[in-house]
Order: structure tokens, then C-alpha cells, then sequence
């Protein structure tokens, strides 16, 4: 890698949202394009990385080689919860979207139902997110 190359990576890219298209499990179709803030933008990344440590610490948790059954799905549970809350903070809109054919129109009560009842999506969402690689090729 030539040192000339390394220009245009700063940070200063994080602050602009990016798009993506969301990957259906079964079918593959990718026409749902997904508007998502980096985890690194200023404007989440404080609360982001506070979602993301606890996260963590309650996915740890779950290396335990003692842990009963309800006591890995009370800290399932409690992951899970903390994915919706990153997904919910860095999700930004969608287009795409259609009922029976017909457009379907963004609003924040879609966005939250499509976060809280997709796991699919919510991973994609908050993967993405994450990658540092999806803001520099948007």
C-alpha cells in the first residue's frame, strides 16, 4: 500500500450517513435500502459506546459454564435489548419498502417495528453501522 493512498480516510466521513441494502434471509432480495449514522459519528457515539459496553459485559456473561437456562435467556434477553437500542439510534430511514405493491412511506413507529420485530434486519443494521468500511465506500 502506497502512503499516498491513505489519504481521504479520516475520520471527518463518519459524520455523514450512509446507505446500504438490507439482504432478505430466505429470498436474497436486496431492494430495501437502509439509511444508517456510523457508530463513530459524534453525534451517537458517546451513548453508542456506553449501549455497546453493556452489551458486551452482558454477552460475557454468557460464557459462564454455570449459567442455568433462565439464567441465559434473562442475559439473552438483555442483549437482544441493548441491539434494539443501538439499531433504533443509528437508523436514519428506509425506502423501498412495499405492502401488496404499493409504496410504503418511512415514519419513526416503522422504523422501530421494523427494528423490534426483524433480527435480520436489526443485525444488518447495527453491522453496518459498525463497519468502518461501509462509510468510506458510500
Amino acid at each position: 500500500m502506497d502512503l499516498s493512498t491513505l489519504k481521504g480516510t479520516d475520520n471527518s466521513q463518519f459524520t455523514n450517513d450512509t446507505t446500504f441494502n438490507a439482504i432478505h434471509p430466505v429470498t436474497g432480495e436486496d431492494s430495501l435500502v437502509i439509511t444508517i449514522k456510523s457508530a463513530k459519528n459524534p453525534s451517537v457515539r458517546g451513548r453508542l459506546a456506553k449501549l455497546l459496553t453493556r452489551m458486551s459485559e452482558e454477552s460475557e456473561k454468557l460464557k459462564k459454564p454455570t449459567l442455568t437456562d433462565d439464567q441465559a435467556n434473562a442475559i439473552s434477553n438483555k442483549v437482544d435489548a441493548y441491539s434494539k437500542d443501538i439499531a433504533h439510534l443509528v437508523f436514519v430511514s428506509f425506502d423501498g419498502l412495499t405492502d401488496g405493491g404499493k409504496p410504503v412511506k418511512c415514519t419513526d413507529e416503522l422504523k422501530a417495528h421494523l427494528v423490534d420485530s426483524y433480527d435480520w434486519l436489526r443485525d444488518q443494521i447495527v453491522e453496518q453501522a459498525a463497519s468502518s468500511q461501509a462509510f468510506f465506500t458510500s
